[in-house]
């Protein structure tokens, strides 16, 4: 189980520093009645995992955070919307620990070697996803393209999502 200071450090940057943001930002865009906020959640934001209590529950609650204020937001012309990514290529994911946890069966195991069961997570056939795709969705959300798209979560998975969200 997580100590009190592990859990508050994960909660504080996740979903804490996520408030700050919005409260630092919302002032400016209601008084010009426009605006685009984007946040950051996670896969397990959506669908919970164990071994990481702390970020799924800051995870899932950036969204719950976006959709309040999304409907708060709404007519003073600011669109609150969350991007949900799943595995990303970072070191997040590019790590001894998670390798391990991949392939139990092999002593040190490598990217490639975890390449094969990563991909098996996603409805297409890819290990992960690259930080350009979740840019690419952060950027079309904050584009006047989504102008009426607000309180949505867009996944960028994968299609490992159309496995468990409606």
């Amino acid at each position: 189980l997580l100590t009190a200071q592990e859990w508050s450090d994960v909660v504080d940057i996740n979903l804490t520093g996520v408030f700050n943001a919005l409260r630092a930002a919302v002032p400016h865009m209601r008084r010009r009645r426009r605006g685009r906020i984007v946040a950051i959640s996670s896969m397990m934001g959506r669908s919970a995992n164990a071994g990481a209590p702390a970020y799924v529950a800051s995870k899932w609650g950036v969204i719950g955070l976006c959709k309040a204020a999304a409907l708060e937001l709404a007519g003073f012309g600011v669109n609150v919307n969350v991007v949900a990514p799943g595995n990303v290529s970072t070191d997040m994911i590019h790590n001894d620990a998670l390798y391990r946890l991949m392939r139990p069966d092999l002593e040190n195991p490598s990217r490639e070697d975890v390449a094969g069961p990563m991909a098996t997570l996603h409805a297409q056939p890819v290990p992960w996803i690259e930080p350009e795709d979740v840019t690419a969705a952060v950027v079309f959300l904050a584009s006047d393209a989504a102008r009426y798209i607000t309180g949505s979560v867009v996944d960028v998975d994968a299609g490992a999502s159309a496995r468990f969200t409606a």
